[in-house]
């Protein structure tokens, strides 16, 4: 049998690779019909975008702050809320927020204690995120 010199079983590995992400896309896309943005960036598959069209380019100047929260501690957040059934989750390096998403009041907060006192391993949060289907502080 004669075989492609330009063909090595490592490219028929990366095209099978390739093949099967794209045939499986659908499963690690989030629910885009229900408002929610359960992951940073969206999706499992990073896609930053929402297919609803309530806020457009034609309306998006007329949006107005409705909610704000301020944490406890004055270090500043790196990280990015996600929201699930009309809660809004979002985390510091020490403190964990669930916000009602309709009127912006705390539903529970939470806040890490390092342990053996001074906090030198964690000096940033970068983000939120689900476990089991649970939202839950990474720290």
């Amino acid at each position: 049998m004669t075989r492609c010199p330009k063909f090595s079983n490592w490219h028929a590995m990366v095209l099978a690779g390739t093949l099967a992400l794209l045939f499986s896309a659908k499963a690690f896309q989030a629910d885009v019909t229900s408002g929610d943005w359960p992951e940073v960036n969206h999706d499992k598959l990073g896609t930053r975008y929402s297919p609803l069209a309530l806020i457009n380019t034609s309306n998006a100047t007329n949006l107005k702050k409705v909610c704000e929260y301020k944490f406890p501690e004055k270090e500043p957040s790196q990280s990015a809320p996600i929201a699930i059934g009309g809660v809004v989750y979002a985390s510091t390096a020490h403190y964990t927020v669930a916000l009602d998403g309709f009127d912006c009041h705390a539903i529970w907060t939470y806040k890490w204690e390092p342990r053996g006192g001074r906090d030198t391993q964690y000096p940033a949060g970068r983000g939120i995120s689900r476990w089991q289907g649970r939202s839950r502080h990474p720290g």
